[in-house]
This record gives structure tokens, sequence and C-alpha cells, in this order.
């Protein structure tokens, strides 16, 4: 099986930018899989669990834009940006630990920084 160029050249962005020593969030619940048949017309729902955090994902699609909804528990501001074959805005969780980010169909990972405790992580790699 060949795979395609451009597949291939996303691909090796995304390599390069993965940080290996950055702790990875893994699923724990993935409405696409754990419960396809509530996906008619609903947002996919995702949950990814890391320790005590959990980062929870809603992801929807509007006025022709797909925009991932995420949630932080517990909560905490920290900045968020996405890693994924196309470039990305990132954004910064409110107190409540939420924040919307607009994206690209494929495959991505959300990596979090919490500049004041130190910490960073990132989800498991998803296609959306």
């Amino acid at each position: 099986m060949t795979v395609p160029t451009e597949v291939s050249k996303a691909s090796l962005r995304a390599f390069v930018r993965h940080d290996p020593s950055l702790p990875v969030a893994i699923v724990a619940f993935d409405s696409l899989v754990d419960d396809p048949r509530s996906l008619a017309g609903q947002p996919r729902w995702l949950l990814f669990v890391l320790g005590r955090t959990r980062v929870e994902l809603r992801v929807t699609e509007a006025s022709g834009r797909r925009l991932v909804h995420l949630e932080l528990t517990p909560p905490s501001m920290v900045e968020v940006s996405l890693l994924s074959m196309r470039p990305s805005s990132g954004a910064r969780t409110d107190e409540l630990g939420c924040a919307s980010l607009s994206l690209a169909p494929g495959l991505m990972s959300l990596v979090a920084c919490d500049p004041q405790r130190g910490r960073r992580f990132r989800t498991a790699w998803m296609i959306v």
C-alpha cells in the first residue's frame, strides 16, 4: 500500500513538532467508538485522562467550521495548542478550565501548558 505524499509530509511535520518527553493523556471514552448510535447529528465527545487530570472534548460543526470545545478537570488556566497537519491557533482556558478552538479535519493532538505550575501534557492522537 502506498502512502499519499500529503499524508507522509503531514506525518513528518507532526513528528518533528512532537515532544516525546510530554506525558500523554489517554482516551477513556470516544462517542464515535463507544456509542456510535448517539452520533446521528450530535457532537462527538472524547474524554482523555492523565492521573487526576481529565480533558473533555466536544467536536462540533457550525457555519462550515469545525470547532473543539474543551474542559479541564480540575479547572486551571492553561495555554492550549493543537498539533495537526495544518496550522491552527491556540487558546487559553478560562478560570473554569474551558476554551474553544477552530480546527481542520484530520489527525491532531491537543497540547496543554500550565506555566504557573511548570506542567505540560498532550492528548493521545485522534482523528477529527
